[in-house]
């Protein structure tokens, strides 16, 4: 079929312009890419934008920068108390949001990365003082429980997700319930897409 093979060329490309990126990219981050200070936390921020942004279809599923679970790590780290940036926190989570909508079922249903996300998650939803990163936080979470699909319920794939992440469902409702009382609104409304997005769940 002409237009699956066009899809492919195209995943294709993306592919092969993300491994050419990023690299450089983690380097950058790390404070890696030159003997001088450490990056200024706005550019840090906007590498990892750039990196979110270069995610394709099946991303993920390679190794070194393009292995799911190291990506998922050095997300988490970035989400961490040690990062003093919220810029850096928030872009962190999102990337990490990125990474799952993106990923193959396969590595979502793996336990390491959901415990990986509950972890990065949890780090952002703990920031008191910037809104922004507690809703990066629940973006993580809502891209995490939305890969299951509710028309796809008699899809295998689809099944095995949902019961690799059945057994955190309590502990991510009660961070959605909890995050339905927050003083800001935008993550409020997250928190309830959260709740609805699970609401079908058994």
């Amino acid at each position: 079929d002409e237009s699956s093979k066009q899809y492919a060329s195209i995943v294709e490309h993306q592919s092969f312009v993300y491994n050419v990126i990023t690299p450089s990219l983690f380097n950058f981050v790390l404070g890696e890419s030159s003997d001088n200070e450490k990056p200024a936390p706005i550019l840090v921020a906007r590498a990892l934008e750039c990196l979110a942004s270069s995610m394709y279809n099946g991303v993920g599923t390679g190794s070194e920068h393009n292995d799911a679970i190291v990506l998922l790590k050095f997300f988490s780290l970035s989400t961490g108390n040690t990062q003093p940036a919220w810029t850096v926190r928030q872009t962190a989570a999102l990337a990490a949001s990125s990474l799952i909508s993106k990923t193959s079922l396969n590595i979502v249903r793996k336990n390491d990365t959901i415990i990986t996300v509950l972890e990065c998650s949890s780090q952002a939803l703990k920031d008191k003082k910037f809104w922004k990163v507690r809703a990066a936080g629940l973006e993580l979470l809502l891209s995490l429980v939305s890969r299951v699909k509710q028309t796809g319920r008699n899809d295998p794939e689809n099944q095995l997700a949902m019961e690799a992440i059945l057994p955190y469902k309590e502990k991510i409702v009660a961070i959605a319930r909890k995050s339905l009382s927050d003083n800001e609104s935008q993550v409020t409304a997250v928190a309830s897409k959260l709740t609805v997005a699970m609401s079908w769940w058994p």
